[in-house]
């Protein structure tokens, strides 16, 4: 598996205030389902853009405000509410993982589409960040070369426990895919850190 850090993603690290970012609510996915809010910066662009991937918790003020110091790196960002388009909540997250994988991705790819047909996006490349339970979708979009980098934050790799072996992971990274960002405590007691280690030596 590729590691090498992109360029695309040398900012998501910086600590910066939260800037001014206009706000859209749209309707992505499959079929077009599943609300999203899409933040720009002033200007015209164009500027890369960022899907940006919620934890099982769904999405809330912190997504929000990571999203406003993404717009203030210079990029566009899209925050879709992708386990409330499934009635999923924390007690069923699991579910994100096995019953609904495969059309969030799905939704994810088309929301894809919609970040890169946005005017002040204009074709410039894509990446995909996520936090735990989006965290692993990060990682198969990464994986799959939806995206041209992937970072994710204590990524939920083994799907809450419904893939220990990770095997649909190690079904789709290959040396042509995107490059990876994985951030992850090694102390973290809800997400094991083990499932990061072992998917380094895919």
């Amino acid at each position: 598996m590729r590691r090498a850090l992109a360029a695309f993603f040398i900012t998501v690290l910086l600590l910066v205030p939260a800037a001014r970012a206009d706000e859209t609510q749209v309707a992505v996915g499959v079929k077009q389902n599943m609300t999203a809010y899409l933040y720009t910066p002033d200007g015209p662009g164009p500027y890369p853009g960022v899907l940006l991937l919620h934890t099982s918790g769904g999405l809330n003020a912190a997504d929000i405000a990571y999203a406003k110091q993404l717009v203030g790196q210079n990029y566009v960002v899209l925050v879709p509410a992708f386990m409330a388009a499934y009635s999923i909540t924390g007690r069923t997250r699991q579910t994100t993982f096995t019953t609904f994988a495969d059309p969030i991705y799905a939704d994810f790819v088309s929301a894809l589409d919609t970040l890169a047909h946005q005017p002040k996006v204009a074709g410039r490349k894509l990446g995909a960040i996520g936090f735990s339970n989006g965290g692993y979708f990060a990682m198969w979009l990464a994986a799959t070369s939806k995206v041209a980098a992937g970072v994710a934050y204590y990524g939920a790799l083994t799907g809450a426990a419904t893939d220990r072996g990770l095997s649909r992971f190690r079904a789709v990274f290959t040396k042509d895919s995107a490059p990876v960002l994985i951030l992850h405590r090694t102390s973290d007691g809800t997400v094991p850190v083990a499932a990061a280690q072992n998917l380094v030596s895919i």
